[in-house]
């Protein structure tokens, strides 16, 4: 059974990345582990989304800091509006509430609340 569920994996890992299917078995029976930039260059991802956790975070406030990780899902939320503004929309009230919505979020990530209580 399970030399089965290895074969379906290796055959959708197949289809993403173009390599041979005894090559990937081989690297799952290998456990390999792949960084973010090598499983983007193999194929297994299109990119790499989240912000360098390591680079240095400059600042100069008085006031509440928002930690890294909500920086990052801000930054997430950014890429994907602008990246939703390259396709074309079909109803501009939609957009309109979704961009609404999108920068609810965005304050609520930053500030530490919820998205309940950000609407």
């Amino acid at each position: 059974i399970l030399n089965g569920i290895d074969q379906s994996i290796a055959s959708a890992y197949e289809a993403k990345t173009g390599m041979g299917q005894a090559d990937l078995l081989q690297l799952m029976a290998n456990e390999t582990w792949l960084t973010a930039s090598d499983a983007v260059d193999k194929g297994f991802a299109d990119e790499i989304m989240f912000a360098n956790d390591q680079q240095l975070q400059p600042v100069n406030a008085i006031s509440h800091i928002p930690p890294k990780s909500a920086v990052n899902k801000l930054m997430n939320l950014i890429y994907k509006a602008d990246k939703d503004k390259a396709k074309p929309s079909k109803k501009e009230n939609t957009t309109n509430s979704q961009s609404a919505e999108l920068r609810n979020s965005k304050l609520a990530i930053l500030f530490g609340k919820n998205q309940k209580e950000a609407n």
